[in-house]
Parts: C-alpha cells; sequence; structure tokens
C-alpha cells in the first residue's frame, strides 16, 4: 500500500506551521554553515595570527571568535525550539483529531477493541508521528548543509585535493 496519501495528510496537517518549520530550518542551516566558516577560518587564523604575528589581526580575534559562537548559540536553539514547538503542537493536533473521532465512534467499535490499545494510539504513536514529522527534517537539513559547506571548504581550499577525494573514497567504499 502506497504511503502518499499518509504523507499529503501529513504535511496538510502540518501547513499550519510552515513558518516555523522553515525559520527553524532556515536556522540548522545557518548554524551549519557557520560550523563551515569556523572550519574555513582556521586557515587565516594560522596564517595571520601565528605566522605572521599580525597583533591587530589577533587582538580582533576574541571579538570574532565571541559572536561566532554567540550566532551559533542562538540558531540553535532557535532551531531547537521551533523544531520542538512544531513538533508539540503537532502531537496536540493529532491526539485533538483523535479523541474528536473516538467520540462519534459507535459502542461496537470500544466493545470490540482494547482500551490499552486506542490509549496507546493516542499517547505513543501520534509521538512517533511527530518526532517524524519536524525532528527529522530540521535534522536532515542541517546535516545536509553541514557536508555541503564542508564540502564547499574542501573545494575552495585545495579543490585537486578534493575532487580526489570525492572520487577515491566511493570507490573504496565499493571495494571493501
Amino acid at each position: 500500500r502506497s504511503s502518499m496519501p499518509l504523507l499529503k495528510r501529513l504535511y496538510s496537517m502540518l501547513s499550519g506551521y510552515f513558518v516555523f518549520t522553515i525559520i527553524a530550518v532556515v536556522a540548522a542551516a545557518l548554524t551549519s554553515s557557520l560550523d563551515s566558516f569556523m572550519i574555513w577560518s582556521l586557515k587565516p587564523i594560522i596564517n595571520h595570527g601565528l605566522v605572521k604575528h599580525n597583533v591587530n589581526f589577533i587582538n580582533f580575534l576574541p571579538y570574532c571568535a565571541l559572536a561566532a559562537v554567540c550566532l551559533r548559540a542562538s540558531m540553535t536553539f532557535v532551531s531547537g525550539y521551533l523544531s520542538a514547538y512544531v513538533s508539540n503542537h503537532f502531537v496536540l493536533d493529532c491526539r485533538r483529531a483523535l479523541v474528536k473521532k473516538y467520540l462519534y465512534l459507535p459502542t461496537s467499535y470500544f466493545d470490540q477493541h482494547n482500551s490499552s490499545t486506542m490509549l496507546s494510539k493516542i499517547l505513543y504513536n501520534v509521538g512517533q508521528v511527530a518526532n517524524v514529522s519536524s525532528t527529522v527534517l530540521v535534522g536532515f537539513a542541517r546535516d545536509g548543509f553541514y557536508v555541503a559547506g564542508c564540502l564547499v571548504v574542501m573545494f575552495v581550499i585545495n579543490w585537486r585535493a578534493s575532487l580526489c577525494f570525492v572520487v577515491v573514497v566511493p570507490l573504496i567504499v565499493l571495494v571493501f
């Protein structure tokens, strides 16, 4: 049986939280981009701070590091908070819809089904669906942007070595 109708139904229920989800994904992308930028910034830190002993650069560096850490922390908070907000409100909406459906079921349904099964659907199953709906999406975006950012940094620093790495590693994985 196809899961497409179920996914369409889930995402139609999430449509009320679309803006919050997009903001959470953008915040996760900014967090990942900042992580990649911090990796890239090691080269200027080593060159100007340790090799050339540029005093102005060394004095300015703690402010940049503090700004980067504060920005990363705030974006991580926004991403996590909005992801949890969407997930919890989605759970609430699903539970309300399920209880509303239970209210209009015939008595024979309650005679045929165990009350623990019905409670499990309200409490556990809905929570699992909510976890998939928002947390996985934000995590996928964060990790995807991190990998893309690291690949960009690799190609900017040394495109030949990066190209060799991108070609050789899949071959090694296929052989072993």
